[in-house]
């Protein structure tokens, strides 16, 4: 996040066509779309603590994903 609060992210275009949202704190790949506006959903529901690690939600079968 930046001094204002606000989350910082990068975008890059995967060889699909798709694009990846990229939490610039904590290096996450926050979410994969067919266009950039259609990440702006994923990106607003990122927890990231800010401090270059990230909340990691297990898997179905309780494993890490």
């Amino acid at each position: 996040m930046n001094a204002a609060g606000n989350l910082e992210v990068a975008h890059r275009m995967n060889a699909d066509g798709t694009f990846d949202s990229i939490c610039m704190s904590c290096f996450l790949t926050i979410g994969t779309a067919e266009n950039e506006p259609s990440l702006a959903g994923q990106e607003k529901r990122h927890q990231c603590n800010g401090n270059g690690t990230y909340i990691h939600l297990a898997g179905k079968n309780g494993s890490a994903n």
